[in-house]
């Protein structure tokens, strides 16, 4: 028999007992999208009707595991821009393992489902981090609570945003094998970091990536400071970033060569990524969340339900709970000498998210690699409020352990209440007469032009006064809080199980503010009859061109046809090719230098929009949906008699914008095609035999040597494989007409699959392969060795 002190002890109920506390949280939290058929397509799913659920994430979620259940890996999206990279995107996140429950279960059902299951991620994830640093289990289930229901995590539930909610759940895992590295030395602990930096890469969402990478470097160098084992965590920090890189190179390196070739390939314009940067005053919400307004529809923004700060509410919010934040103060300055680094990274974090409101925004965008690629820099509150959360760790055991702390934080918080309720009734008194501060925030708010509701609310006597109200119980409600934390404090100085209260406090305001952030939409957007009716009676493979109109409902149709099977000149999504958003821009008179995802196309050139193959608009007449006819748009494969080469970008834009272009007479090339055109040349169809997602098969004769024009754009992963021995040696694509394609034909026929399989693509998949066979060598032997280390250790009976 074993001896007594070595008798195994049953760890199971508390293993489990955390898991489940998180899985409940989630299952009562989210209950509302999950009681529906498992294997039935939902009436609803988790999201807002202002969120991009329905305009894009169903739809690309739709097409791209739709095409993988009928046997295709799509890498072309040819639904949305007039074609772009569908698999390079990042976001279609096809190898994110999560997202192959689609594979199992109706796209409403999957997305309810992996949104539970990012939401309990979230939550876990952060214990077990916080358990890795010796955390009582108390306290890291405190930390995992704040983390999942936090601002910058759970209201990106309401906005729909699948790729966001799937990418920060793994941070905590990457920052706990960085401590382990830190603390042991030992290398296996590269092995959960290689997982958790490969899985933020496939989970589609780069910017958050990006950041998670150059916050975790500096929480290593500051680790690395006093570490006993440099050389272990310098050497294990590198082997995560490389080993993800290689196991995650398919996708990797193709969303690199697809972004090498997008619209933000060279970065975005000051202006356009400094759009989004955390308001001063939205620091607010740290303690009343509800200040500027909530996420809830109102239909009167005069009632002040709305939200009418800065920006997004889902960007802009860093609450993560009073009783939270305090927990985390008393970790962050009492206990300072462990917890620095936690400390420093939610400074550091809170001052970036700040961007373009303090100066060292602008070095930071001149000069940091690939910063100036990316908008939004609020995206870092979301490390800011994981740093908090296990700074609040922190804080809960300090709290058991220091009574002296106990006495402090007590008085402090006692004060914060008392300052806060007068903040309350100084607004209140203040309300009727339009006084005190709060019309010159509504200034401030108003003139900063990034306010999404329309100026003339913020001059509104009424929207002023109730606005003001509201503002004064939601900084009323963080009074009462602070007061009850007072409170408890004081009780735990004498009673330091009452600490766990705490726990009780911040869940139930956690789940008070999560829980009014909830909301179920429909699947699918109206898209109208009128329009789908005379689409679906055309013949042809064309493109549709949604008008602009006032109310921007034509963007909730655009990414749509990825699940009608519709074409679309314009998208919803930054991942358009650069050319291509170029040539609509100068069709819009904009400069071609400053084109983005953003485009309202209001007209151009009657050959601009054969050669784009758009044959209808669809447009509102007052409340009427009217589809009308474009003239002659081009086949998908045209033969062209004649070309010119224009070596400059705007004098080619110029020339196909002008009002003699003609697509079927001419096309605009780059450089010499090393083909000579003939006077009887021939213009025409070419037969296009089959296609599919990525690839073109044609099959054309032409008598004189000719232009084939493909009508699809342009990209350097296309290419072409001859299906016939012809009298041609070989085929190139040329850019042509700056935007789409032309293979120069020689007399003679001609059997040719057109097909886009990038470079990048085939490449990255075999380093992906040989690298995940690399990984789980490495992992079984870690297993192996770890059992046998473990029966050498166990004595004889």
């Amino acid at each position: 028999m074993l001896p007594r002190q070595l008798t195994p002890q049953p760890e199971m109920p508390r293993s489990f007992f955390a898991p489940a506390i998180f899985g409940a949280l989630t299952l009562v939290m989210l209950h509302s999208a999950l009681f529906q058929p498992l294997f039935q397509s939902g009436d609803r799913v988790l999201a807002s009707p202002a969120g991009d659920m329905v305009k894009q994430f169903i739809p690309w979620r739709e097409f791209g595991f739709g095409q993988l259940k009928r046997g295709n890996f799509p890498l072309w999206n040819p639904y949305i821009y007039g074609g772009t990279p569908y698999f390079a995107g990042f976001q279609s996140a096809l190898l994110y393992p999560p997202n192959w429950l689609h594979l199992l279960l109706p796209v409403t059902s999957a997305i309810n489902w992996i949104i539970v299951l990012h939401l309990f991620g979230a939550g876990y994830f952060t214990y077990l981090w916080c358990r890795g640093r010796q955390a009582s289990i108390g306290a890291a289930i405190l930390a995992g609570i704040m983390f999942m229901f936090s601002g910058p995590y759970f209201l990106h539930i309401y906005a729909g945003h699948l790729a966001n909610l799937a990418v920060m759940i793994w941070a905590p895992l990457l920052l706990l094998a960085i401590d382990k590295l830190n603390e042991t030395g030992s290398p296996h602990w590269c092995l959960l970091g290689v997982l958790a930096v490969s899985m933020q890469i496939l989970g589609g969402h780069p910017q958050y990536l990006y950041y998670t990478g150059l916050m975790s470097f500096l929480y290593a160098a500051i680790l690395m400071i006093r570490s006993k084992h440099r050389l272990a965590l310098a050497g294990g920090y590198l082997t995560i970033f490389i080993g993800a890189s290689l196991i995650a190179a398919v996708q990797l390196l193709s969303g690199l060569q697809a972004a090498g070739e997008s619209v933000r390939s060279q970065g975005t314009d000051f202006g356009f990524a400094s759009m989004f940067a955390l308001p001063p005053e939205n620091l607010l919400t740290l303690f009343a969340p509800g200040i500027f307004g909530k996420l809830r529809l109102a239909s009167d923004p005069a009632d002040a339900v709305t939200y009418f700060g800065r920006c997004y509410l889902w960007e802009m919010s860093v609450f993560v709970s009073i009783s939270g934040l305090v927990v985390a103060t008393i970790g962050a300055i009492p206990g300072w000498r462990k917890t620095l680094p936690l400390s420093t990274i939610v400074v550091v974090t809170a001052l970036l998210a700040l961007g373009k409101h303090l100066p060292l925004y602008r070095p930071m965008y001149n000069f940091f690699p690939e910063y100036s690629h990316f908008r939004v820099v609020a995206k870092f509150s979301f490390l800011m409020s994981l740093f908090i959360s296990v700074l609040a760790a922190a804080g809960f055991d300090l709290l058991l352990t220091k009574p002296r702390t106990i006495k402090i934080a007590a008085l402090v918080t006692g004060v914060m209440a008392v300052v806060f309720a007068v903040m309350a009734l100084l607004l209140v008194s203040s309300s009727e007469d339009g006084g005190g501060p709060w019309p010159w925030l509504l200034d401030i708010i108003q003139q900063s032009n990034e306010s999404y509701l329309p100026n003339e609310h913020y001059q509104q006597a009424a929207f002023i006064r109730s606005s003001q109200i509201g503002a004064a119980h939601s900084i009323g409600w963080a009074a009462a809080t602070l007061g009850a934390i007072c409170i408890l404090l004081w009780v735990t100085r004498r009673k330091p199980r009452a600490a766990y209260a705490l726990i009780v406090l911040a869940a139930v305001e956690l789940f008070a503010f999560a829980r009014g952030n909830v909301m179920t939409v429909p699947p699918v957007s109206e898209f109208p009859p009128a329009w789908l009716d005379v689409i679906r009676a055309a013949p042809r493979d064309f493109r549709v061109w949604n008008l602009p109109i006032n109310n921007g409902a034509e963007l909730e149709f655009v990414d749509e046809g990825m699940s009608l099977g519709i074409k679309n000149i314009w998208g919803y999504d930054p991942g358009v090719l650069k050319r291509y958003a170029q040539t609509l821009s100068a069709a819009q008179g904009i400069n071609p230098d400053a084109a983005s995802q953003y485009l309202e196309i209001g007209g151009g050139q009657v050959g601009l929009f054969q050669m784009l193959r758009c044959r209808f608009g669809l447009v509102w007449k007052g409340d009427t949906p009217t589809a009308f006819e474009l003239l002659s748009p081009l086949p998908v494969a045209q033969l062209v008699p004649n070309w010119v080469v224009e070596e400059k970008r705007d004098s080619e834009l110029a020339l196909i914008n002008s009002a003699d272009f003609n697509p079927r007479k001419t096309v605009v090339l780059e450089s010499s095609p090393g083909i000579v055109p003939s006077e009887n040349g021939v213009s025409g169809p070419a037969e296009v035999v089959d296609s599919s997602t990525d690839w073109v098969e044609i099959r054309t004769t032409t008598p004189t040597p000719t232009m084939l024009l493909i009508t699809n754009n342009y990209s350097t992963g296309w290419r072409v494989v001859p299906l016939e021995t012809t009298s041609q040696s070989g085929y190139q694509i040329l850019p042509a007409n700056y935007t789409l394609m032309a293979i120069p034909l020689q007399a003679g026929s001609h059997h040719l699959r057109i097909e886009y399989l990038p470079t990048a693509f085939r490449v990255g998949k075999w380093i992906s392969i040989l690298a995940l066979l690399g990984y789980a060598g490495f992992f079984f032997g870690w297993i192996v060795r770890s059992t046998n280390c473990g029966r050498a250790r166990v004595p004889a009976s």
